[in-house]
C-alpha cells in the first residue's frame, strides 16, 4: 500500500466517523429550521458541519486516493442512525432504528459479495488440485440476457469426455464470458470435476504462466481439440508468457490474495519465478 493510499484511508475513516457523530447529533436534535418547526438551536451547528464536512472528505479522500473510503458513507450513516437510537424514543427511534439498518444492509451487501468470490474460488482450486479432468465440447449455448462490466452471463451446455476414459456425460454451467472471447459451439475447455458429483465442475478459460504445467497441458489439449473442430480459439485462451517477472510475481500474489493459491503453492511457484530469472 502507497503512503498515498495509507493516508487517504485515514482521512476518508476520519471523515466518515464524522460524519455518523452528526448525524446522530441531528436526528437527537429533531426537525428545526424548516417551515412549521423552532429554530435550530445553537448547538445543532457543529453537527451540520460534521456531516457536510464528513460526508465530502470521505468521497474525496476516496477518489484522490483510490480508495474504498466514499463506500464508507453508508456505514456511516448507518452507525450515526443507530447511535442515535441509543438515546431516543417512541417514534423518533423506530426511524434511527430503520434507517440504521437500511444503509448497513447496504454498506454489508459488497462483503457479502467478496466472501462468497472467494469461496467459489477456493472451491474451485480444489476441483482443479484434486479434481478428474476432462475436456467439455460446447454442445448449446443459452444467453441469459445479463450483462456485467458489459461482459455477457450465459449458460454452457457442455459434453464432458473424462481423461481416464471413463463414459462422457453432459453438464450446464452458468457464467460471465468475454464479450471479445466469445464461446462457440464446437468449443472445447478444460474442466475439472468431482469424480462423486460430475456436475460439480469448473471450465478453464485462460491460462497464464503461474499455471502448473498440467493446467497448461489440458488447455493445450483443449485448444488442440478445437483446432481440429475448425473452431478458432482467442489467443488469450492459450499459454501466455510475461516476460517482465516482476509482472508474474505480482499476478501470482493476486492469485494468493484472492485465495485460489494457499501460501505454499505461492511460496513454490515464487521460487520458480526467481529462479528462472
Amino acid at each position: 500500500m502507497s503512503p498515498r493510499t495509507f493516508i487517504a484511508g485515514l482521512v476518508g475513516v476520519a471523515g466518515s466517523v464524522a460524519a455518523a457523530w452528526g448525524l446522530r447529533g441531528l436526528m437527537l436534535t429533531g426537525s428545526c429550521g424548516g417551515e412549521g418547526a423552532p429554530p435550530c438551536p445553537p448547538e445543532a451547528t457543529p453537527y451540520f458541519i460534521a456531516v457536510a464536512v464528513g460526508l465530502s472528505v470521505a468521497i474525496l479522500a476516496g477518489i484522490f486516493g483510490r480508495t474504498v473510503t466514499s463506500f464508507l458513507i453508508f456505514p456511516a450513516v448507518g452507525v450515526g442512525a443507530l447511535w442515535a437510537a441509543l438515546d431516543s424514543t417512541g417514534g423518533a427511534r423506530t426511524t434511527a432504528l430503520i434507517l440504521g439498518v437500511i444503509f448497513l444492509s447496504v454498506a454489508l451487501l459488497p462483503l457479502v459479495f467478496v466472501v462468497l468470490r472467494r469461496r467459489k474460488a477456493r472451491q474451485a482450486q480444489r476441483l482443479v488440485n484434486e479434481g478428474r479432468t476432462g475436456i467439455g465440447t460446447v454442445t448449446g449455448i443459452e444467453d441469459t440476457g445479463v450483462t456485467i462490466n458489459r461482459n455477457p452471463r450465459v449458460t454452457l451446455t457442455l459434453l464432458i469426455e473424462p481423461e481416464d476414459g471413463s463414459g462422457a456425460f453432459e453438464g450446464r454451467k452458468t457464467m460471465v464470458v468475454s464479450r471479445v472471447n466469445l464461446p462457440h459451439q464446437g468449443r472445447c475447455y478444460p474442466v475439472w470435476y468431482d469424480p462423486q458429483d460430475p456436475q460439480r465442475f469448473v471450465i478453464g478459460t485462460n491460462v497464464d504462466d503461474t499455471a502448473s504445467p498440467n493446467v497448461r497441458r489440458l488447455f493445450e489439449k483443449a485448444a488442440e481439440r478445437s483446432a481440429a473442430a475448425g473452431v478458432p480459439v482467442a489467443a488469450a485462451t492459450a499459454p501466455v508468457t510475461t516476460a517482465d517477472p516482476l509482472d508474474r510475481l505480482a499476478k501470482l500474489n493476486e492469485l494468493r490474495r484472492a485465495g485460489a493459491l494457499t501460501e505454499q503453492e505461492f511460496q513454490a511457484q515464487k521460487a520458480k519465478i526467481l529462479e528462472a530469472t
